[in-house]
């Protein structure tokens, strides 16, 4: 049995588990980040969706941070600043001091937030999937530069929810945490367990990003800007194509008198 422990990774059964609902949350999450990353205020919106998951999270793990097959776990995220507290500074950085009357109210964030109530209650261990899946993209480095670029915000300004020093460290530490919790769990039904709450943490992750809806003007907005962007970029390149063109003529490359009036 000891041998059995050791010998399974539970990262790597909860990725094989979950690569369909992984599949399906990144093109719903790619399609909403096309409309919200035009907007700050859109974009505080949608973020806002998650703070009760992540202030939910927070305090079960904390509340449960000594129980087996979880503490690894715990012990890499409790190293990390508390990003609901950081959440709450992005929304009054980006919506003002009274953000709170301009976030919507999410169902299933709520719904979302009481599931998790409801495992801790059980066996605090099935959060360990929710504590791994909702701290990966805070620690990807890309999705900090994309928001930024996207909004035009200021350096170190709007961010502060994905700033953690040493990213690409935690984000180490993380998944060997869970690879160490995984041979630490005491029977295969507890194993299969945890795999159903891998699957179930997507399909609440994609309710709470489909709940938040888009208006008709912020997809014409979009639209106008993928455009703009489109031509502009459409502009560049062929001012540098001719300048290319051009550089070549006067090498001899090319005739001479290509660009020339006839």
């Amino acid at each position: 049995m000891a041998g059995d422990k050791q010998d399974y990774d539970l990262l790597i059964e909860m990725r094989t588990a979950t690569r369909r609902s992984h599949n399906i949350a990144n093109a719903l999450i790619l399609s909403k980040l096309v409309l919200v990353l035009t907007d700050k205020r859109l974009y505080a919106q949608a973020l806002s969706s998650f703070l009760p998951v992540y202030s939910k999270l927070e305090a079960l793990l904390q509340q449960h941070k000594d129980v087996p097959g979880l503490s690894t776990v715990v012990a890499v995220t409790s190293t990390i600043p508390a990003r609901t507290a950081a959440m709450e500074q992005d929304l009054a950085y980006l919506l003002g001091p009274n953000w709170r009357s301009y976030i919507p109210s999410s169902q299933a964030a709520a719904a979302y937030a009481a599931h998790l109530e409801q495992l801790a209650a059980a066996n605090p261990v099935l959060l360990l999937p929710y504590a791994f899946s909702l701290y990966v993209p805070i620690l990807l480095g890309f999705m900090a530069r994309r928001i930024q670029k996207s909004l035009a915000l200021p350096e170190g300004q709007g961010l502060e929810f994905f700033t953690i020093p040493d990213k690409a460290g935690k984000l180490a530490q993380l998944r060997a945490a869970v690879t160490h919790a995984g041979g630490e769990l005491p029977s295969q039904q507890l194993r299969q367990s945890l795999l159903a709450e891998a699957v179930e943490q997507f399909r609440r992750n994609n309710a709470v990003v489909a709940e938040f809806r888009v208006g008709w003007r912020a997809v014409l907005h979009a639209a106008l800007l993928v455009l703009r962007r489109s031509m502009r970029y459409a502009v560049v390149a062929a001012a540098v194509v001719v300048g290319l063109l051009s550089v070549a003529a006067a090498a001899g490359v090319l005739p001479a008198g290509l660009f020339a009036r006839r």
